[in-house]
């Protein structure tokens, strides 16, 4: 379940423009914020596959054999919404470089892969089969939500009427009254919690990432903050 938690920053800037003048408005400006949270619902994986052979039809057959292995293997796991996304294979020659020297190894064939689960209690046993292939690389774990469109919307929704607010608490203080919005400027969206853990460089975590238990009450929960401000017509 989301909740929203309004946050009503210090942030003022009032000014009082003289009536005569067509051009003008008397106006008010304040800024609302709002935070809307979900708990992560989601796991992606950035992967690479990746071989080495002194020929390259090999390569490419290798990284193929494991594909199909990695993909066998994660389906008979029977994940709710699992998702791969695969690249188009790319190959080349492979070198050792030393000294300002090349030395030729063979050839490489490698593929890209997305992976993407929404059953974070799954996580570890994803993870226990990811390591077990060392010609995959893990680039990044991004932990997010499926509400996060949802959550933005509402955050956009709450921060204008906590700005409404404001200003109403505002023209009660200096005998004034609110009227309609003038200029409406969007302050932007932050998302905290969940995100990206450090890029892990081979095929090994040195420390746990994932909560072991199966609920995967530890994860984190995913915050999207929205900021706008709002200028308000105003009258005595």
């Amino acid at each position: 379940m989301t909740r929203s938690i309004p946050i009503i920053l210090a942030f003022l800037s009032i000014r009082l423009l003289p009536l005569a003048h067509a051009e003008e408005v008397a106006s008010i400006e304040v800024r609302g914020t709002a935070t809307e949270k979900a708990a992560v619902d989601k796991v992606s994986w950035t992967l690479r596959i990746r071989s080495v052979d002194p020929a390259l039809a090999q390569a490419a057959k290798s990284i193929d054999e494991c594909y199909l292995s990695l993909k066998g293997d994660l389906e008979a796991l029977h994940i709710p919404s699992l998702q791969i996304r695969a690249a188009e294979i790319a190959s080349g020659r492979e070198y050792e470089r030393s000294d300002d020297q090349r030395k030729f190894l063979g050839f490489y064939a490698e593929r890209g892969l997305t992976l993407t689960i929404t059953d974070v209690a799954r996580v570890s046993e994803v993870q226990a089969r990811l390591l077990s292939d060392e010609r995959i690389s893990i680039g990044s774990v991004y932990r997010g939500s499926t509400k996060e469109l949802e959550l933005k919307a509402k955050a956009l929704e709450h921060a204008a009427e906590a700005a409404r607010a404001k200003a109403e608490r505002l023209a009660q203080v200096l005998k004034i009254k609110v009227g309609r919005a003038l200029v409406v400027v969007d302050g932007g969206v932050s998302l905290s919690g969940g995100g990206s853990s450090p890029i892990l460089t081979s095929n090994v975590i040195s420390q746990p990432i994932f909560s072991e238990r199966r609920d995967g009450a530890e994860l984190d929960e995913v915050a999207v903050t929205q900021t706008v401000t709002i200028k308000y017509a105003i009258t005595e």
